[in-house]
């Protein structure tokens, strides 16, 4: 007579269905399952989230774009313009001595240009006592 034995059943994967809930992923170590979150996502499993939905999640200086608290400015102001952050909003403006629509492009003020003009037109003569001292600038 022989005596046969069943058997034994396939292994077991810890990792079907996952134990380690929302964005986040399992894997088998020694036979254990493993839980850690997915790219991008802070806590532990269970508790996997992203980094902000909405910008109060995030330091003042900063929104959330894209579910990461980020800087809002790069490539939201005009050309020539600059950008700080307030209330995790971009805010635009032009610099000092500049003017025009800080959302498309600042340039400086007519002024200013007169100014830098007579300058630049004093020391094209070659009035080298001119140009070789600091000269000061008065625009009207």
């Amino acid at each position: 007579m022989r005596i046969t034995f069943p058997a034994p059943p396939p292994p077991r994967d810890p990792c079907s269905p996952s134990p380690c809930g929302p964005n986040s992923q399992c894997r088998v170590v020694n036979q254990q399952a493993v839980c850690s979150c997915l790219q991008d996502y802070v806590g532990s499993p269970p508790q996997c989230r992203p980094e902000c939905v909405v910008s109060y999640e995030c330091p003042q200086d900063r929104a959330c774009v894209n579910l990461k608290c980020a800087d809002p400015c790069p490539n939201t102001c005009g050309i020539g313009a600059q950008c700080t952050t307030k209330n995790h909003n971009p805010i635009c403006a032009c610099p000092p001595g500049f003017t025009g629509d800080p959302f498309s492009q600042c340039t400086p003020q007519r002024k200013h240009w007169l100014c830098i003009m007579i300058l630049l037109e004093i020391c094209n003569q070659e009035i080298k006592d001119l140009c070789s001292i600091e000269i000061t600038c008065f625009c009207l």
